[in-house]
């Protein structure tokens, strides 16, 4: 296994429902590194109590050989990786065998298990798990996308899995705190706005690969997403060729109210860098929650 600090290693951080599917397409297919989606230590078992069968899609083993085509030596085989850990051995192995043959490796994490959790944790560990992990073998080359945390909350809600979840004022402060835990968590690496980049994506992307410390695998100006894989998150999405524009997320007064009046949400903002209300971000309508 290799050395903390003599082997580096790009990490590229966002909480779910953050747009960090399509961004990690764009660099996957952008610099032609290796992408690595939603990978925890604890990420496949989580899955696979909500999802029986599924968990190995989120292991890096099998994202090995389901994305690039690589088997790794005495690899189980998909089934027995449903329960699986993401630990250090197969995360090196992983990550060595493609940066030694020359190809770098991008780690998307999983840090919504780590600072929200629900519904496939039972607690979140409110740290960076799997960054904590590899920089015990790995000097970390990382970069954050954020989105702002009412389009953020809204997106979830609108996902059937998390409506019981977020809807009284216990799991709201929750969604909260667990997000300015984040953003202290990654303060110290460069931050991209998701709603930058989806007005350009192209120049947001080319900033990113910089703070990665990686390069373009062309200079072409645009970049086609349907020569990366379809991640996780993204089951259907390899043959998209380009990122759509999305509309403002309509909030309810009574909600937009609430999360103002929350000292967690205003520190947000400052160090996320939003306002409150920005126009084709939040669209406040009158109406119940």
């Amino acid at each position: 296994m290799s050395q903390s600090g003599d082997k580096s290693v790009a990490m590229f951080h966002c909480l779910s429902r953050s747009g960090g599917t399509a961004v990690a397409r764009y660099l996957t297919a952008a610099t032609g590194a290796a992408t690595f989606s939603e990978i925890h230590p604890r990420g496949p078992a989580y899955i696979n109590r909500m999802e029986p069968g599924r968990g190995h899609l989120f292991h890096i083993v099998h994202q090995a050989e389901e994305y690039y085509g690589t088997t790794m030596p005495d690899s189980p085989p998909s089934a027995a990786l449903d329960e699986a850990e993401n630990n250090e051995h197969w995360l090196c192995q992983v990550i060595d065998h493609f940066q030694s043959a020359g190809r770098p490796v991008v780690i998307r994490d999983w840090p919504h298990l780590d600072f929200h959790g629900w519904p496939e944790a039972e607690r979140a560990d409110q740290r960076m798990v799997t960054r904590d992990l590899l920089a015990k073998h790995y000097s970390i080359r990382a970069v954050t996308l954020v989105r702002h945390p009412l389009a953020m909350f809204m997106s979830l809600i609108g996902m059937q899995r998390y409506q019981d979840k977020l809807l009284n004022p216990q799991e709201i402060n929750h969604f909260l705190l667990g997000y300015l835990a984040f953003a202290k968590a990654i303060e110290t690496t460069p931050i991209f706005q998701h709603e930058a980049f989806i007005e350009a994506p192209d120049q947001v992307d080319r900033e990113m690969i910089s703070g990665l410390g990686l390069s373009r695998a062309d200079e072409s100006e645009a970049t086609d997403l349907a020569i990366a894989p379809a991640l996780t998150g993204d089951r259907s999405g390899r043959t998209s060729s380009g990122i759509t524009k999305g509309t403002a997320k309509d909030v309810p007064l009574p909600m937009l109210t609430f999360f103002e009046q929350q000292p967690s949400y205003q520190e947000l903002l400052e160090r996320l860098g939003y306002e409150a209300r920005p126009k084709g971000v939040i669209n406040p309508i009158t109406g119940p929650v």
